[in-house]
Parts: C-alpha cells; structure tokens; sequence
C-alpha cells in the first residue's frame, strides 16, 4: 500500500496487478533478489556480429548510409556552432525545442537563440535532443523518455538535432541496454531507437521520407572525453 497523501503511478499499479495474479503479498526473499542480479549479470547475448572497424567511425559511416548527417564538435562551444550551422544551412529560425537536460542547459547558447521545453507538435521545425547512448553496430541512435525529454520530441518535428556524447557510443546493442540498466532511472517509460531519417517505402516501392517521423535526422558528435571544458 502507498502511504497515505501519495500518488500511486500507473506503473506501480501494474506491478501489483502482477503480484496479485501471481498470489504473492510479500517482499522477495533476499535470497531471490540476489540469485535474479545473479542471473542478469552473466548474461550474454547469442549471436554479434564482428567487426574490426572503429565504433565511431561505423557510427557516422553507416549514419549517413542511412541518409542522416553529422557533424563533430570537440567543444562545448563547438557543439553550438554545429547547431547553428546546421539551422543557417537550412534557413530555419533560431527558435528551438529542446530537452530539459544539464547537457543542453549548460550548453553556451549565443543570445538572439530562443530555446523553450514543452511537448512538441505537429508544427514545431527544430528539436535539439541528448542521445542516451549510439549503437555502432546498426547506427542507431538511443534516447530514453523522460520529463525532461517527452517522446514527441523523437517524432513530431521535421529536423531532429540529436547530440550525441562520443563517450556514450557502444558497440553492440546489448551494450545500449547495459548503459541504461545502469542508471539510477531505469526503466524508462519508453525507448527511442532511431536508425536514420523517417522514410517508408510502402507505395509503389518509392522511397518518402517523413512518413512516421522526423524527415531529417542530424547528428553532433561531441567529443566529450576531450573536452577539457567539460563538467567532471
């Protein structure tokens, strides 16, 4: 039972549906608990593929396959001006929709730059997101929902900034899951796998881009391991 006064989240009361059906009342056994972290942490996944090619390089590589474009910043600063070429480039305002995060509140944002946070919508241009984490091995880029990072921000807008940490780059996908089982917020209530632009090719076989989300997908790599203007 809750304590009286909070608010019972949705996920909570699906737990204890499960509970119930399971006819358990109590707290596991400790000794359950221990054997289950036991288990999670021999895991290994069955079949990868193998690659020699360096994991940052694959990324962009297969990024732009993809039809997505980057570009790399070694700097906080750097990461702006990337942000800003990008919206020069494509003649778009200097209005932006971003994520509620230290990573791009802490960011040098030059002044004339509107920034606001709210959910996105069917009209806004620009969203400039945090990735959780980038999987070399298919280009995919991770972004775990949040209050501070509403999953309309993944698929409403037309240009998807997405900044990536190169510290953050994984190998494989079952890496992506080991970073995020490792935070303090885990599980997140939805997880963003982003493989390039939005496109179908579901009639005539002609390739539209758009279809289901973002038409362009734009990734900043930011070199944050050597960035020695970086928060420790």
């Amino acid at each position: 039972m809750a304590p009286a006064g909070r608010v019972v989240t949705a996920r909570e009361r699906i737990l204890a549906e499960v509970r119930r059906a399971l006819k358990r009342r109590q707290r596991l056994d400790d000794s359950v608990v221990e054997a289950v972290a036991a288990r999670l942490a021999r895991r290994r996944p069955l079949v990868q593929p193998r690659y020699d090619e360096d994991p940052t390089a694959r990324l962009l590589r297969k990024h732009e396959e993809l039809q997505g474009t980057a570009a790399r910043a070694a700097t906080r600063d750097e990461v702006v001006q990337r942000v800003m070429e990008y919206l020069d480039d494509h003649g778009l305002p200097r209005a932006l929709l971003t994520s509620d995060v230290d990573d791009l509140n802490g960011l040098p944002w030059p002044e004339g730059v509107r920034r606001a946070f709210r959910d996105a919508q069917a009209d806004d241009d620009v969203i400039v997101t945090m990735a959780d984490a980038a999987i070399a091995e298919t280009a995919t880029i991770v972004v775990a929902s949040s209050r501070a990072k509403p999953a309309s921000h993944n698929y409403l807008p037309e240009h998807h900034l997405v900044v990536v940490r190169e510290s953050t780059i994984v190998r494989w996908q079952e890496d992506a899951w080991t970073l995020l089982r490792a935070r303090r917020d885990f599980p997140p209530r939805a997880v963003a796998m982003i493989s390039g632009p939005s496109k179908t090719a579901d009639v005539e076989q002609t390739i539209e881009y758009g279809a289901h989300g973002p038409r362009r997908l734009h990734v900043v790599l930011w070199d944050d391991r050597g960035d020695a203007g970086r928060d420790p």
